[in-house]
């Protein structure tokens, strides 16, 4: 099940969500948590999808999205990050594998279950897209055509 919740939060913070409960905390039983351990958060939106919500945010010019759950349990977190953030293998192995391809943009995804963190990259040629996984060590997967 709580893999179940992992890939729906990468899923929603890839290609967002459409279902949108406002940007209030309020009602939400991880507020306290979220503002403590965000408190220069800027532009909060909450939106509410399943059994998580999802809160995107600016935090130091940074656009960021944390997942909880419906009791206010952080499960993952994900930033945009610029592709030089990325591990040194995985910026390596995309332009071996995908020297064709346009990387459209590259997130950090930490698991808060278990602290492993992976990066997912999308690139597009030829107006097919699809995103990779990497992990820290640089090894690439196709995760979605």
């Amino acid at each position: 099940m709580k893999k179940l919740f992992i890939t729906s939060a990468l899923f929603l913070s890839l290609i967002g969500s459409v279902l949108a409960s406002g940007n209030n905390l309020s009602g939400f039983n991880g507020a306290g948590a979220f503002k403590k351990a965000f408190p220069d958060a800027t532009d909060v939106s909450v939106k509410s999808v399943d059994q998580l919500t999802k809160i995107s945010f600016t935090s130091n010019s940074q656009s960021m999205e944390v997942f909880y759950s419906r009791e206010g349990e952080m499960i993952a977190k994900s930033r945009h990050i610029k592709l030089n953030e990325l591990p040194a293998g995985a910026s390596e192995n995309i332009g071996k594998k995908y020297s064709d391809w346009t990387i459209t943009e590259a997130i950090e995804f930490l698991n808060a279950e278990d602290g492993t963190t992976h990066y997912y990259v999308g690139v597009s040629i030829n107006n097919k897209s699809m995103i990779l996984e990497a992990d820290k060590d640089g090894e690439l997967s196709i995760y979605k055509k």
